[in-house]
């Protein structure tokens, strides 16, 4: 089964990012958009894992997160991947807090390499993944966009982690919580 690890953030917020992008969405046309029940902040993509390694996850993921304290983010501006070159996400980033979700990003990092996981091979990045850019067309028109947009302050609470099933449809990914770890 397809998984990954991630922390949400409330349905206000959800709500907040969702008003502050929708002029970008009737703009560029050729983006496939995350829909806003599904947006989240990814620690770490594990990809197809077999069923049997579920357990074993759990209990190294909450071994991981022992003793990690909620905390608050705020997010910042909106950007896309990568910077130069042809982009390919558009993602709004975390001022505030992403210190705390890079910590526990390589808590779990380790935890799962423990498991017999891959390490990533790029720095974790503190983001939520607003949608993914299908085609080149009107780039230049969506990166001017993207600069020009404002991100008032947007403020969330981390208080939980969870473990993801992820199910890929033609329409969208369909996240289903495999567990869920309180914090502290």
């Amino acid at each position: 089964m397809r998984t990954f690890i991630a922390v949400e953030i409330s349905s206000e917020v959800k709500a907040e990012i969702s008003s502050l992008t929708k002029d970008l969405i009737e703009f560029c046309q050729n983006i496939k958009w995350v829909k806003p029940e599904n947006i989240h902040i990814t620690l770490k993509f594990l990809g197809s894992i077999p069923e049997k390694k579920v357990k074993d996850i759990e209990t190294a993921l909450d071994q991981a997160v022992h003793g990690v304290k909620a905390f608050d983010v705020e997010l910042s501006k909106i950007g896309v991947f990568p910077e130069k070159g042809i982009p390919k996400v558009i993602w709004i980033g975390v001022d505030k807090g992403k210190e705390q979700l890079e910590a526990l990003a390589g808590k779990i990092e380790e935890a799962m390499f423990g498991q017999g996981l891959e390490k990533e091979t790029r720095a974790f990045r503190a983001h939520l993944t607003l949608g993914s850019i299908k085609s080149p067309k009107n780039i230049k028109d969506i990166k001017e966009t993207v600069n020009t947009i404002e991100v008032p302050s947007i403020k969330g609470h981390i208080s939980k982690v969870i473990f993801f099933k992820s199910d890929l449809t033609n329409e969208s990914a369909i996240h289903t919580p495999i567990s869920t770890i309180n914090l502290e």
